[in-house]
């Protein structure tokens, strides 16, 4: 079992109906962050000490990446009219895959989302960058093993 390289992982969108995943070529750090609500189930009879049940799931998530122009809708990366046209204002199925640095082993998880937020930076003297941030709805699937 090795280490995850941040070169290593992949993340997919699911961008038509065909059920075809295109990864975003230009993400630098994608974010998943999942939590758990938890319902409280102290009473008179646990003492000093609280008492919990899970209950429902959130998942949310940030995606950063280079900005990339020109050219139509490529099947090996995303432009930036490519990820407005795809991401804004419509759930989008998101899968990331990644392998440890042998390449033994694997880790997927998918999820649908929304988009929140779409957010540029631009300076004079660097590159320009986007941020998306997403909420995820419903289950995540998780699927992991060896190659």
């Amino acid at each position: 079992m090795g280490l995850v390289l941040g070169k290593d992982v992949i993340l997919y969108v699911r961008v038509n109906d065909t059920g075809d995943f295109k990864p975003i070529g230009c993400a630098r750090s994608v974010t998943i962050d999942v939590q758990y609500e938890f319902i409280e189930t102290s009473g008179p009879v646990t003492g000093n000490s609280r008492t919990f049940i899970p209950s429902a799931s959130t998942s949310s998530g940030t995606m950063d990446g280079l900005v990339l122009l020109g050219g139509t809708d490529s099947p090996d990366i995303h432009n930036l009219g490519n990820v407005y046209q795809n991401l804004l204002n419509q759930k989008l199925n998101m899968r990331f895959y990644m392998e440890d640095e042998t390449h033994d082993y694997y880790f997927e998880k998918s999820l649908d989302v929304y988009i929140e937020s779409i957010s540029e930076t631009t300076s004079f003297d660097n590159v320009t960058t986007f941020s998306i941030n997403f909420k995820g709805t419903g289950p995540i699937t998780v699927d992991y093993g060896e190659i």
